[in-house]
């Protein structure tokens, strides 16, 4: 569980405690993660803080080795009772110091505020997943981890901290004799405190809210994805020409989608220098995974391929940024080893044509002239997206330029507009409007 919410059950536990010993009972309630991840937390405050506004990439979040031996030492019942033995034995002193000759009651000797340590571990077993931090609440002997519910999850923040502020409303309600007025009073800072707990939900999973919301407000349903089926196994191999040829062939329909698996151009969010001029890379790759059969790409893989691709093309020309068509056509051709790869006319009827036959496009465009809502500053000069479907009147893309890239939907007139293929002496995407067809290998 989070540490706030170990925080406040903490509290709730010793609410009738004295206001010293339920302070003391929230701080020991708080210490295992405070002790595992505190130094760490202060030492690396400039870049947590620089994550949570600008980027984050979770390859760069490494733990160190004396977090994983803090958590082990302060998350085990046995550490626990032999401090809590500890605490009642120095407990004990004091009270024979402070009151020489006194019988006391073993309650007396006992430190009850460092249960709440015991709590928080308690609490930990089944809210922590196998896969980040569960908890060694045996060590030092093996431990049978719990693959429980993680926390982090939305619904469980909700529900838990739904429950906290139930269980506080009772508490004031109806558990303290207070008179009217502080009944209010406390109702008022326990509204305080829930507007800042929702708050600072909010701000943590303001991604995916704002994905919730935005997949509410789609209305357009794409069609139902094809993986690629190799039509030469079935007739002879189509030429370029007859994939573009002129609008005298057959009709194609009036929808087709492809099963194009999708990365964005920074599978890890980390939109630097190299990233931002990856569209090309991303974009074949894409079709490369499609044609391969590849149902999904993972951030790492997509990641590692990107980067070489990069390397490869600094070594082929130079430089990787800005490939024009003809050059993104010889990356295919070079590295990916497709023989059947042309920079063809872009049309409406070429793309339709092309995707109906299970061959998705790839077009060069300028990125401002998209007008996609989710590009930063209005989008880039030069981009590339792959086209793999269609409906009446929208394309079915694959844009990298941004996370929700995967089946967006972009009028067909505004790619049709959009489409440039990059002129380097002018530095902009301002050339002919043409795409780039890989008709497999």
């Amino acid at each position: 569980m989070d540490i706030f919410a170990h925080g406040l059950w903490s509290n709730i536990v010793f609410t009738r405690f004295r206001k010293r010993d339920r302070w003391l009972a929230i701080f020991f309630g708080i210490a295992p993660d405070l002790f595992s991840f505190g130094l760490q937390f202060l030492f690396e405050l400039p870049n947590v803080v620089g994550r949570l506004v600008r980027k984050f990439d979770p390859r760069t979040f490494v733990v160190p080795s004396y977090v994983h031996v803090a958590y082990n030492l302060t998350h085990s019942l046995f550490v626990f009772i032999l401090l809590l033995i500890l605490f009642s034995i120095l407990r004990r002193n004091h009270l024979a110091r402070l009151r020489p000759g006194a019988r006391h009651q073993w309650r007396e000797y006992f430190f009850w505020p460092f249960l709440s340590w015991g709590l928080h571990i308690l609490i930990d077993i089944p809210t922590h997943a196998e896969v980040f931090f569960p908890t060694p609440f045996l060590f030092p002997l093996t431990t049978p981890y719990v693959n429980g519910i993680s926390w982090g999850t939305p619904v469980f923040m909700l529900a838990n901290y739904g429950l906290i502020v139930l269980t506080l409303i009772i508490l004031i309600m109806f558990w303290r004799k207070k008179t009217i007025s502080e009944s209010k009073s406390r109702l008022a800072g326990l509204f305080i405190a829930l507007v800042l707990a929702l708050s600072v939900f909010a701000f943590f999973y303001r991604v995916r809210l704002r994905d919730a919301f935005d997949d509410l407000r789609k209305q357009v349903a794409v069609p139902t994805a094809e993986l690629f089926t190799d039509v030469t196994k079935e007739s002879p191999p189509p030429e370029i020409n007859s994939v573009v040829a002129s609008v005298s062939t057959p009709t194609v329909g009036t929808q087709k989608n492809l099963a194009v698996p999708f990365t964005s151009q920074a599978p890890f969010a980390n939109w630097d220098p190299v990233h931002e001029e990856t569209c090309e890379e991303a974009s074949l790759i894409m079709v490369d995974a499609y044609f391969k059969g590849t149902k999904s790409l993972t951030k790492v893989s997509a990641e590692d391929a990107l980067l070489k691709l990069v390397a490869w093309q600094k070594t082929r020309f130079g430089y990787f940024e800005d490939t024009t068509a003809e050059e993104t056509a010889i990356i295919a051709r070079e590295y990916f080893g497709y023989k059947n790869v042309s920079v063809a006319p872009l049309t409406l009827d070429a793309i339709e044509r092309s995707v109906a036959r299970g061959v998705p496009v790839i077009v060069p465009a300028n990125g401002k002239m998209l007008g996609n809502p989710n590009f930063r500053n209005g989008g880039p000069e030069y981009h590339m997206l792959v086209i793999k479907g269609f409906t009446k009147d929208k394309f079915i893309t694959n844009d990298p330029g941004t996370r929700k890239g995967e089946n967006y939907l972009y009028d067909k007139n505004v790619v049709l507009n959009a489409a440039h293929d990059w002129v380097p002496p002018e530095k902009k995407a301002s050339g002919a409007k043409v795409m780039i067809i890989i008709a497999g290998s």
